[in-house]
């Protein structure tokens, strides 16, 4: 996620790159008065520039929204996390989490003249974009005692597969076929506890 805006330029005989983005936080709690509380919390990010200048004084190409042979990463404009927690009066705590990843466009079709056509020579077809991706989690909390507490959750409920990524040399950390950003474990069960002494 962008955390706010920079540059990054050391030399005038180097390429250089800007990053920017907005953040977004918030949060709220509804009073369900005998039934606890709902409590929201949004962290949230839109980027608006991941631009590169690869000489200077040449042309530039901006990988915001794009991912591919050049822009490596994920660069979706926008992604968040939403998540939402019962806390109920019998001491425990149950929430829902939404991870929205947003779509990508894939490099080499952009029109800028620095990525169209720069892999392949031609469009695209077989990959164009990255559609958005959803995951949902659940988890739970059990407050036993003070010194005792139990927690839970299922992360990927829907055990929602990574998007298939079909050009070897675009797959990113160390992933196979896809890249590191989205959830390449499926669904996974967790169960834990804390003790206090």
């Amino acid at each position: 996620m962008a955390s706010g805006g920079y540059i990054v330029q050391t030399n005038q005989n180097i390429a250089s790159v800007l990053q920017s983005g907005i953040d977004l936080q918030t949060s709220y709690k509804l009073n369900l008065n005998n039934f606890g509380n709902l409590l929201w919390f949004m962290n949230g990010s839109y980027l608006l520039h991941a631009s590169t200048t690869p000489i200077p004084g040449g042309g530039s190409y901006d990988c915001a929204g794009l991912y591919g042979s050049t822009c490596q990463t994920v660069n979706s404009r926008w992604r968040h996390n939403l998540r939402t927690t019962w806390q109920t009066p019998w001491d425990v705590d149950l929430s829902l989490v939404w991870r929205f990843i947003g779509k990508v466009g894939n490099d080499n079709n952009d029109p800028n003249p620095l990525l169209r056509f720069a892999v392949y020579g031609a469009w695209d077809v077989a990959q164009p974009a990255i559609p958005n991706v959803s995951y949902i989690d659940l988890s739970g909390v059990w407050h036993v005692s003070k010194a005792f507490e139990l927690r839970a959750g299922m992360n990927n409920v829907f055990d929602k597969d990574p998007p298939i990524v079909t050009n070897p040399s675009l797959q990113g950390g160390g992933q196979a076929n896809t890249f590191a950003t989205y959830d390449v474990l499926g669904r996974q069960l967790y169960l834990a506890f804390t003790a206090k002494f």
